[in-house]
């Protein structure tokens, strides 16, 4: 897939197209493997699987997520972006992505904002969730 590069910066880069790119914004190939083609190996040594997901992902979090599909039964806790104002083409509303979250069993626990917009509204959140318990 391509990367989408921030020269300027370490932050920022993303699978998804800015929409409003950085000036000298590069573009490059990267290998990409969904969670699934090798979290089952680290999962298989641990005696009670209780794993946390820490997804930064520049809006490409709930493509993250749905890659682990196979081994979210294991997941206990989550931590994933979620975008109020759009930053990158494709990125999820932040309530059509808690639905998915909330639609596999996690149930939100903290919200903190990471960013705002110049005129001050909510960009970008930081989610943190746990595992419903029914």
């Amino acid at each position: 897939m391509t990367l989408n590069v921030n020269p300027h910066s370490t932050l920022m880069s993303s699978l998804l197209r800015p929409i409003h790119p950085p000036e000298g914004a590069q573009a490059e190939t990267v290998q990409v493997m969904p969670l699934d083609s090798f979290l089952p190996s680290f999962i298989e040594v641990m005696p009670e699987p209780r794993v946390f997901l820490k997804i930064d992902a520049e809006g490409y979090d709930l493509s993250v997520f749905r890659g682990a599909a196979k081994t979210l039964q294991y997941v206990v806790g989550l931590q994933a972006e979620l975008y109020a104002q759009p930053v990158y083409a494709r990125t999820p509303h932040y309530l059509d992505a808690l639905q998915v979250y909330e639609d596999e069993g996690f149930e939100l626990t903290h919200l903190s904002v990471v960013s705002r917009t110049s005129s001050g509204e909510i960009e970008c959140m930081d989610c943190l969730m746990k595992r419903a318990v029914h």
